[in-house]
């Protein structure tokens, strides 16, 4: 499970209203990592997406399927790579969603306000969310 490998924290994370987020659009994914408790999307121009929540994956058909653990992910969101994100979604309660120019997308959600759900880094800069 996810839940065993974050940092508890005594603030909140969330996804700040004023947030600018357009770097992740056009992106090509060009790595997926998986580990026991994080799935790491690693996109060029240094910019990286660490889950380490359960996320929802919606194939180009709109079939979606409900991630709950890291390994079981592998399968799933595979062929995503090599592909280019295309519109990023930001939520005010946390969720980002991640569209991809093929018509797929990864939906992240930030549910636990204890712990970091998922982070975004590009280059030297750590969202936490």
């Amino acid at each position: 499970m996810f839940l065993i490998h974050r940092q508890k924290t005594s603030r909140m994370y969330g996804l700040p209203k004023t947030i600018d987020l357009s770097f992740l659009s056009g992106r090509t994914l060009c790595q997926i990592c998986i580990g026991e408790f994080q799935v790491q999307f690693n996109f060029d121009a240094r910019v990286r997406i660490h889950v380490e929540n359960p996320f929802t994956y919606v194939d180009a058909n709109g079939m979606t399927e409900h991630v709950k653990t890291a390994p079981s992910s592998a399968g799933v969101v595979s062929n995503l790579i090599g592909k280019v994100t295309s519109e990023i979604t930001p939520s005010d309660n946390g969720t980002l969603e991640v569209k991809f120019s093929t018509g797929e997308k990864l939906i992240l959600y930030d549910d636990n306000p204890a712990y970091e759900c998922y982070t975004i880094r590009r280059g030297d800069q750590t969202i936490a969310v």
